[in-house]
């Protein structure tokens, strides 16, 4: 998300505080390649200085499809994260939003809660229907009215 989106980016600080300390305690190296710009190409120019070893996309646009095309034409392994880059066939690590709202809910349910609200920004986004449906789901399935 864009630097400063405070409304989508909530999580950057805490995963790369968990990067950080992962990083110490394994004895590695990080280096944070920004799209800040916008410019797929200075992302791989900086592929081909640094040749990391392997290249760790969050979720961003489509277009950065072109610097994950780049680094493996440099021998370097990639895995993605979020949704955008599925088609790729890297590795990859994905929210499953029903399946984590489920979670939730019967974690609250089973702390003994019995009014639950879901509260969410109106966003045109197919996790935001996921969210909402598995949260229906998981009220009715608990005897509860959402």
């Amino acid at each position: 998300f864009e630097l400063g989106d405070l409304a989508h980016d909530w999580y950057t600080p805490a995963g790369l505080e968990g990067i950080d300390l992962a990083a110490e305690e394994h004895g590695v190296s990080v280096e944070l390649l920004g799209n800040r710009d916008r410019d797929v190409d200075a992302i791989s120019r900086r592929l081909l200085q640094t040749q990391p070893d392997v290249l760790a996309c969050l979720a961003a646009e489509p277009k950065q499809a072109f610097v994950i095309r780049d680094a493996q034409k440099l021998g370097i392994p990639c895995l993605v994260t979020g949704t955008p880059h599925l088609e790729l066939g890297l590795p990859a690590v994905c929210e499953d939003n029903r399946e984590g709202m489920r979670l939730a809910v019967r974690h609250l349910v089973e702390q003994g809660h019995r009014r639950v609200l879901l509260s969410m920004q109106r966003h045109v986004e197919r996790w935001m229907f996921d969210r909402e449906e598995a949260f229906r789901g998981a009220m009715a399935d608990a005897g509860l009215d959402p």
